[in-house]
């Protein structure tokens, strides 16, 4: 075939004697996958995969235990008062019962007698919401000094655990600030930030007047974010392989793969915006300070808060504690009492986990069985699911549960956390041939000026060299 050209308006094309290229091309980095460039890119992504696959490996947990936890310890304890509030600990508006009150009370006032019967009430639902509280005899009241540390935690989550705001406040509730040697407290202020694995900004300061201490606590979960785009990057690439099977020919168009990424991610980013979580929790405990009386049962400490006189009698029975040394502004507290005789399968539970980590923030697959019989019966089986929309949000993961009611068994798949190590060796492995591309573009940079073949590096012929000087004259 002659590959002179006649034409003025198109200039000779020369191929190489060596390799058949055309010796007027001056750069092509699109190559076979064959090729020795895409090659040697590819093993060189290869071994850093396994390089990072083994250091993950290194960093991250398997492991498997078995964790048996007395549940009673979260409910009360043989040795400190726990405050009792007016309504459930969840409500950071809860006010605590004093004695002030509790005098008022056996004076006729009603507004009072509200309080008292609204606290009492307080712990009756707290019991019935624990399912009776197994092993549980009763409670037994006392006065608490007004010393008692209230510790407030407001928790706002937008996204699950993509951003995090936690707001704590413990505070020492000397209702006599005046009282407290200001030469014995130093007011203090940290600030601590941390940049991996995820991004926190927390400020704590002490304040001595109030004597009070708070933490303001931000935390941008970077990670999580990135798996979510991650996941959203793979969502389009299906849309785009599903457009390609029924024709729509979307695979073909760049922008508009991106497109379908970016508004999948900010479908993702206004939910998690839309709809934040915000939890409050609120406790408190006090060293004792007076006698308590006898164990009230939770049958007993229901009827007194239904009675207005029953709830008169067990005031002027508190008040009976108190002597006219100890100071105005004690608390009413609460003890709760456990039968120490009975099974302790009744109320101990189990745990089994079974995990797969990255270090320890950041879980791949977890399964956990959990026991809890407090009665010694058992229960029908629930009924197996498969999804679940809040474990979605709030861990990122695809979750089954199974197994009695009781004693249910569930697995966690995070999806998120599994995307984003996914498409990062992906675009990892699009940067290595991007750098073999343009190693490759330099290589071929020097043949031209050494005027030589760019694909082969065979010495130009003197009708090659024409036939590149006519194309770079045009």
């Amino acid at each position: 075939m002659d590959l002179n050209i006649s034409s003025n308006s198109e200039p000779e094309i020369v191929a190489c004697p060596e390799c058949g290229g055309d010796v007027s091309v001056l750069r092509h980095t699109s190559q076979h996958w064959a090729h020795r460039s895409r090659i040697l890119a590819s093993v060189v992504w290869l071994f850093f995969v396994l390089g990072v696959c083994l250091y993950l490996v290194s960093i991250g947990t398997w492991y498997h235990y078995t964790d048996s936890v007395e549940l009673r310890r979260h409910i009360g304890s043989e040795r400190r008062l726990a405050l009792v509030p007016w309504a459930p600990l969840t409500k950071p508006s809860s006010g605590y019962l004093s004695l002030d009150e509790m005098e008022r009370v056996v004076d006729g006032d009603a507004d009072a007698m509200v309080l008292v019967r609204d606290t009492l009430q307080a712990s009756v639902d707290y019991a019935e919401k624990k399912r009776g509280v197994s092993g549980l005899l009763g409670i037994r009241y006392g006065l608490v000094g007004s010393d008692a540390h209230i510790n407030n935690k407001e928790v706002y989550r937008f996204g699950g655990d993509w951003i995090t705001l936690e707001l704590r406040e413990n505070l020492k509730d000397i209702r006599d600030a005046g009282s407290i040697d200001s030469d014995q407290y130093i007011d203090w202020e940290v600030i601590d930030w941390t940049i991996l694995p995820t991004f926190s900004y927390t400020k704590r300061n002490s304040d001595t007047t109030n004597a009070s201490n708070r933490s303001h606590s931000l935390s941008v979960h970077y990670l999580t974010i990135l798996g979510v785009l991650s996941v959203c990057m793979i969502l389009a690439w299906l849309i785009r392989w599903v457009g390609f099977l029924v024709g729509i020919g979307i695979s073909k168009k760049k922008w508009a793969w991106s497109a379908v990424v970016i508004v999948l991610f900010f479908g993702c980013t206004a939910g998690a915006v839309l709809n934040p979580e915000a939890n409050s929790y609120r406790s408190s405990t006090a060293p004792f300070s007076t006698p308590l009386l006898p164990i009230v049962s939770i049958e007993e400490l229901r009827g007194i808060a239904k009675n207005p006189e029953s709830a008169a009698r067990w005031c002027t029975e508190v008040l009976a504690l108190n002597t006219e040394e100890q100071h105005g502004g004690l608390l009413l507290g609460q003890l709760w009492v456990f039968d120490e005789s009975a099974d302790e399968s009744t109320h101990q539970g189990e745990s089994e986990y079974l995990l797969a980590m990255i270090g320890y923030e950041f879980p791949l697959v977890s399964s956990v069985r959990m026991i809890y019989v407090p009665d010694g019966t058992g229960e029908e089986n629930s009924k197996p699911q498969w999804f679940q929309v809040r474990v979605l949000h709030e861990l990122g993961a695809l979750g089954h549960w199974w197994g009695p009611l009781r004693a249910p068994s569930f697995i966690l798949i995070h999806i998120v956390h599994i995307a984003l190590i996914g498409v990062s060796f992906y675009w990892i492995w699009i940067i290595f041939q991007w750098a073999g591309r343009l190693v490759l573009g330099r290589v071929q940079g020097r043949r031209v000026l050494k005027k030589r073949c760019i694909f082969c590096c065979y010495p130009l012929t003197e009708r090659g060299i024409i036939a590149r000087s006519s194309i770079n004259s045009t």
